[in-house]
């Protein structure tokens, strides 16, 4: 039976062949399962209509090719007058299927998600089973495979399935082993910004979330990634409770960008406090020192619709170290501009000061004019969360223009 021989030489190659224009329509199975049918059947078909048979004998030859070749089904040939013949497929004996996972265990809430991802692989896989013979996966194993590839690519990216049958006493048991597959998550880059505590706070937390992060090594890039808006919501909890975040009240909010370096953006910022510390020095100007600084506010209610701060700072001058106290209250007007008014000590005058505030990174801009009918203003740009650099202006001094660099503690 050369036809036979072609068949099966199709039917069990590695790859899958394209359907030769559907010539033989197979019907009665799932349609993963008919179109594997109509692949063998449409090959034993072309042969057969070269091989100078009668229509009648070449009808009889593809029924009983197709009984030797579908395990599991009987086959019924509808000859279908002049038009090319069909195949329904009818199981012999359908036998339950269950699926069992062997997967790798991993921490939470990984681990959860796994659980959830595999019970939908297992819902949509015993669906795809349903009504099919187990003999069926012998001749219909590259389409199967195909199928199990396109669930575990939807349901579960970055793992495979490797499939085992096995029978049981009452039915049969298919058994899915779970590998994950390359790219992997090689290490995490967090990056921790506040504009209301300080960065030496900021950089213990960042540590910690290291530490919290390292369950994700490993695990595929394309996983992660499908779990994105759950792993945000798990990372911020995580640094949600630390002390240093629960103390002062601070709202977080994480973005992570899967990658083989994952980057993992955090933003903490305190409801509650400003705590602020940094070093500056001025270039291009005499008579102006380096100076230490520090911010301490409190977040307070006395306009509905404004944010306030009440507020001190205090800065050294690391030459002769004297101390200028200023205490202030400033109101946000809209997002990102506040205005304030501030006393300072030793002078004994009135401040009345502006702000607008930068981002992460960018420009800002601030000025401050006295009682007196001084002035002092700045536009600034911050390079990174750590250093800034400003073109000042001083009208107490000689040298009114400087360029200052502030550094943040």
């Amino acid at each position: 039976m050369a036809a036979v021989t072609v068949a099966l030489a199709l039917l069990f190659s590695s790859s899958v062949l394209p359907a030769l224009g559907a010539e033989i329509r197979v019907s009665g199975a799932p349609l993963w399962i008919s179109a594997a049918a109509e692949r063998a059947v449409d090959a034993v078909w072309s042969e057969l209509s070269r091989s100078g048979l009668s229509r009648l004998r070449a009808v009889e030859t593809l029924g009983l090719v197709s009984s030797r070749l579908f395990n599991g089904y009987d086959i019924d040939v509808v000859k279908n007058g002049r038009e090319n013949p069909s195949i329904v497929l009818s199981a012999e004996k359908i036998l339950p299927w269950e699926i069992e996972f062997i997967s790798p265990d991993l921490k939470e809430p990984f681990s959860r998600w796994m659980d959830d991802d595999l019970k939908s692989v297992e819902s949509e896989m015993l669906g795809k089973l349903s009504g099919v013979p187990y003999q069926a996966l012998t001749w219909g194993d590259d389409a199967f495979r195909s199928e199990l590839r396109a669930v575990m690519e939807d349901k579960m990216p970055g793992w495979r399935g490797g499939a085992i049958v096995r029978f049981k006493e009452e039915g049969v048991l298919l058994e899915l082993t779970v590998t994950p597959e390359s790219p992997y998550v090689l290490a995490t880059d967090p990056t921790i910004y506040s504009g209301t505590l300080p960065n030496i706070l900021m950089d213990r937390l960042k540590e910690s979330l290291l530490k919290d992060l390292s369950p994700v090594m490993g695990l595929p890039v394309s996983w992660i990634e499908s779990h994105g808006e759950a792993l945000d919501r798990w990372a911020s909890a995580m640094v949600e409770r630390r002390n240093t975040v629960s103390n002062s009240r601070s709202d977080v909010s994480i973005s992570v960008v899967p990658s083989q370096i994952t980057k993992v953006d955090a933003l903490v910022e305190s409801r509650r406090y400003v705590l602020r510390a940094w070093l500056a020095a001025q270039a291009g100007a005499n008579g102006r020192s380096p100076e230490l600084g520090f911010h301490i506010g409190r977040f307070v209610k006395l306009v509905p619709r404004w944010e306030s701060e009440l507020y001190g700072e205090f800065l050294v001058d690391l030459e002769n170290w004297s101390l200028e106290s200023r205490v202030g209250l400033r109101w946000g007007l809209v997002d990102p501009v506040w205005i304030g008014v501030e006393y300072v000590d030793p002078d004994d005058e009135l401040w009345y000061r502006l702000w607008v505030r930068g981002h992460k990174k960018g420009p800002y801009f601030w000025c401050r004019y006295s009682e007196d009918y001084e002035n002092q203003m700045a536009l600034g740009y911050r390079i990174n969360q750590v250093v800034s650099v400003e073109v000042n202006y001083d009208d107490r001094y000689d040298d009114r223009w400087s360029l200052r660099a502030i550094g943040d503690l």
